[in-house]
């Protein structure tokens, strides 16, 4: 497993840029804060979209953990239920579907992180809550990083 944070580049004209470094040693993810490096702290919905952008090149989610406020993980039918639905929208990259299934089935539910088959279908890809990324060993950096730059603007775009 390799460790990895989002974070984002402060870039000339305010524009920045998103990208991921490693974080082997697993440190917080603020720790990357930086005079033009500022990590991206991502929640719930951003997590879900981004992931949505990835399918959106290939990828497939193949799992998402949901929580109660707390982060404790929920179980239990109603919960795969849940779980299930949202997998198959975010499959579909339905931006107003998904908005849609977060309003009406998951007020007070959270997504701590979905856990994706990369496009190569040779690796997987978990995006968690506060920007942070584990792959498996086989999942190339740097096709990853150019991966979550598109989903990234495809999900602001949406």
């Amino acid at each position: 497993m390799t460790v990895l944070q989002l974070i984002s580049y402060d870039r000339p004209q305010g524009r920045s840029e998103l990208s991921i470094v490693p974080n082997p040693s697993e440190r917080d993810p603020e720790s990357f804060e930086g005079a033009t490096m500022h990590p991206m702290l991502i929640g719930s919905q951003e997590v879900i979209f981004l992931a949505a952008g990835l399918c959106k090149q290939g990828y497939r989610v193949m799992d998402a953990v949901l929580t109660d406020r707390f982060f404790t993980r929920l179980e239990g039918e109603e919960v795969d239920e849940l779980r299930s639905e949202l997998v198959a929208l975010v499959n579909s990259v339905d931006p107003d579907g998904i908005e849609a299934f977060l309003k009406s089935e998951l007020p007070g539910i959270y997504v701590d992180s979905i856990r994706l088959l990369d496009a190569s279908k040779n690796g997987s890809v978990s995006l968690r809550q506060e920007g942070i990324v584990i792959t498996s060993p086989n999942v190339e950096p740097a096709e990853l990083n150019r991966s979550v730059q598109t989903a990234a603007r495809w999900a602001a775009a949406g």
